[in-house]
């Protein structure tokens, strides 16, 4: 196998972005069968790629290097799925959705009703920077709680 052809194993061949789906469409069954051949895929390239940067043989040699390079490529994968399956997510009308978990997460006892203001308070928060799109940089906690 050479890595100038890269095996797409998630990829839905009948998308018209093919072979960069946005979903995964397999299902279980077919993941399953998948795994193997997607394993083997980063196992031709981890051996190809080591041996073309580091002489031929070196990979095998050395077959940490073998198991890292599929490691990095799994979770790049994984992260790249995830990435994509959160930008289709629909934010819009998340700060509603917030603010009826407030109002159903009333409380009379003090300490149950300041626990839940706090967490509702941040779920808000991440609910406002998700439908605007701008992140800010956590400068620590806020004057007014400490």
């Amino acid at each position: 196998m050479s890595i100038d052809k890269p095996y797409f194993p998630y990829a839905d061949a009948h998308s018209d972005t093919h072979p960069f789906s946005h979903s995964v469409s397999a299902g279980n069954s077919t993941l399953l069968r998948q795994a193997p051949i997607t394993a083997n895929e980063y196992l031709m390239s981890a051996i190809d790629c080591i041996d073309a940067k580091l002489g031929k043989g070196y990979a095998k040699a050395h077959p940490e290097l073998i198991g890292a390079f599929m490691q990095t490529s799994a979770i790049d994968l994984g992260t790249a799925v995830i990435a994509r399956a959160i930008e289709s997510i629909d934010f819009s009308g998340l700060s509603s959705a917030v603010e009826t978990l407030q109002d159903s997460l009333r409380s009379d006892h003090p300490l149950q009703a300041e626990t839940f203001d706090g967490i509702v308070e941040q779920i808000a928060r991440v609910a406002a920077v998700l439908e605007d799109g701008e992140l800010s940089v956590y400068t620590g906690p806020r004057e007014d709680t400490k």
